[in-house]
């Protein structure tokens, strides 16, 4: 049985391995300052990558746990990664789940505010607006 979590930070993948340090360190800032009272975790949720996304990944520099799931060799899709994600979600008994792309250069600590704070306070659902130029 699975420990229990507040808030998951789910980061979808496939091969990002120069990327995904960068942002899970990021969640993981936003998760100590912005969330510090509740028990957190960032998950991975991978396709199997073979550019050692999963290593990237678990060296990433955090106080919050970190875990690391994958579909089986051949199964690909974000669909697939988002499914064990909520899966996931669902066994730690989350209260809030957040999701940022593994391959995210602009992020920033406050975004897990922004995604995070509107669930905690009653909404159902939050999508980020991308400013485009």
């Amino acid at each position: 049985m699975e420990e229990k979590y507040d808030v998951v930070v789910g980061i979808p993948s496939y091969n990002e391995s120069r990327t995904i340090r960068n942002v899970t360190e990021v969640a993981g800032r936003g998760l100590s300052k912005y969330f510090p009272n509740t028990k957190n975790i960032i998950v991975n949720c991978d396709n199997n990558s073979p550019d050692d996304t999963k290593g990237a990944f678990l060296s990433a520099e955090t106080t919050v746990p970190k875990k690391y799931v994958s579909t089986p060799e051949g199964v690909k899709g974000k669909g697939n990664n988002f499914w064990n994600l909520f899966n996931f979600c669902g066994e730690v008994d989350a209260k809030i789940a957040i999701v940022v792309d593994a391959d995210l250069r602009s992020i920033e600590p406050k975004w897990i505010r922004y995604l995070g704070y509107p669930i905690r306070d009653g909404y159902d659902f939050v999508s980020p607006f991308y400013s485009r130029h």
